[in-house]
């Protein structure tokens, strides 16, 4: 009887009993919610798998915007961080073949096919 309760309580989903106190936190998503979310694109995996550069956008009702700053992942632990910063919006991350390097586009659109590299340490190079 004991196997046959501990089967059912892994395989019945939990969904079906109701929870008072979660349904208590249950609320519409607002407009305030929506704007707060941050977008998640552009994953780029290195050469050598280590690594995945990817783009995250904060978005402003204030200033009528959205700003794109590169973030750097390692995929053995999940630990992120921030590879750009500063005004305007970094977008498009590369990597060279070599995986040392990373490549984002400029927050100045008036240079085509330039752009930022960056070693994984976050330093700006050429």
């Amino acid at each position: 009887m004991n196997r046959l309760v501990a089967i059912l309580a892994l395989t019945f989903p939990a969904s079906l009993f109701p929870f008072p106190a979660l349904a208590a936190q249950k609320r519409a998503i607002t407009f305030d919610d929506y704007i707060a979310l941050k977008a998640v694109s552009d994953p780029q995996l290195s050469p050598d798998g280590r690594w995945v550069a990817y783009t995250v956008t904060d978005y402003s009702l204030k200033d009528n915007r959205g700003t794109a700053r590169v973030w750097l992942a390692e995929v053995a632990t999940g630990q992120t961080r921030r590879l750009t910063e500063g005004p305007g919006s970094d977008r498009q991350p590369r990597w060279s073949p070599t995986a040392r390097r990373s490549r984002s586009s400029p927050p100045d659109r008036t240079v085509p096919n330039s752009g930022y590299c960056r070693s994984r340490a976050g330093r700006r190079g050429a």
